[in-house]
């Protein structure tokens, strides 16, 4: 049987339990290109280690990764006696870590994001590209889930969002704060205004003379407000600040509000991060803790200096 064959049986089969998603069959098919159409059978161990030898060290690990559980599948099912991955697993690169947005940088961004220009001059771009990067932030979403939002999925009387078909294939509820949901109502009446009214089934962002943003637009726009307010990192990370650390940014910002306010349980916090985010786990999750902000992790440090010194009495 075709590689592409049995590839496309397993994406079937991982999806059907809920554990796929876009990222790991994109990269089976980039594979079964390199594969040429050949056989599963023919597979050889240099074919795989010449693709693995042209990757980056992270996507190097991914596809190791990728192919482990793939060959898995492929040797219980019959399709192969045995697996031609090299015996030695690439070494993880450490998590790279995200880039926190303080409250007055989101609050420049915002602002910055409202005066973007094209050579169309779309009278409503600017309000959209704010309300986009605001909604991003504010309900921590990936950005092509705020992008795929159809106007039936934003239920502003009751400050809901449905997301739909996110990257493990699940749909989800997000609720999101009145203030927030005050910005969307702004949006939805400036819309109006300029003649591109909202229905369930159109894209909740759009313009005058755009039905819907591309993901590349908006990741391009923000590069161009980031450099032009002079946003950046000196840390020796692998990326400049992306349009992505909204979304760690929000958790870093939510879990200091919580130690902020004292609220004893903040680990409860931490158990619904996951349902929140659109995680399949906590461990999905942990990555969006390495933003944690030296005010919070001072915070916590505090508190456990205080349960030691609890228990050190009781002892």
């Amino acid at each position: 049987m075709k590689f592409r064959q049995v590839a496309d049986a397993y994406v079937r089969y991982r999806t059907s339990l809920g554990l796929v998603n876009g990222v790991e069959a994109r990269n089976l098919r980039i594979f079964s290109s390199a594969c040429r159409g050949c056989d599963i059978s023919e597979v050889s161990p240099e074919l795989i280690q010449k693709f693995l030898s042209r990757q980056t060290p992270f996507m190097r690990w991914r596809h190791h990764q990728n192919l482990k559980l793939f060959y898995r599948y492929a040797i219980a099912r019959g399709y192969v006696a045995r697996s031609p991955l090299p015996d030695e697993s690439p070494m993880m690169p450490p998590h790279m870590k995200p880039y926190i947005y303080s409250r007055p940088e989101l609050k420049a961004l915002f602002a910055e994001a409202i005066h973007i220009r094209t050579r169309k001059n779309d009278p409503l771009l600017g309000i959209t590209f704010q309300t986009f990067l605001i909604l991003l932030y504010g309900a921590a979403l990936r950005r092509g889930e705020a992008l795929s939002l159809l106007g039936g999925d934003v239920d502003l009387s009751d400050n809901l969002l449905i997301v739909r078909g996110t990257k493990f294939g699940k749909t989800r509820m997000v609720p999101i704060s009145p203030q927030l949901t005050k910005v969307l109502v702004a949006y939805f009446a400036e819309r109006s205004r300029l003649g591109r009214p909202l229905t369930p089934d159109t894209h909740f962002f759009a313009t005058v003379k755009q039905p819907f943003l591309t993901a590349e637009f908006v990741s391009d726009r923000f590069r161009e407000i980031r450099a032009r307010l002079g946003i950046r990192r000196d840390d020796g990370g692998r990326f400049q600040p992306r349009i992505h650390d909204l979304r760690h940014s929000f958790v870093a910002h939510r879990i200091e509000a919580e130690y902020a306010a004292n609220r004893k349980d903040v680990q409860r916090l931490l158990d619904e991060l996951p349902t929140y985010l659109g995680h399949v786990s906590l461990t999905s999750s942990q990555p969006y803790l390495l933003g944690l902000t030296p005010t919070t992790l001072n915070a916590a440090n505090r508190r456990f200096a205080r349960y030691a010194l609890t228990e050190v009495k009781h002892v």
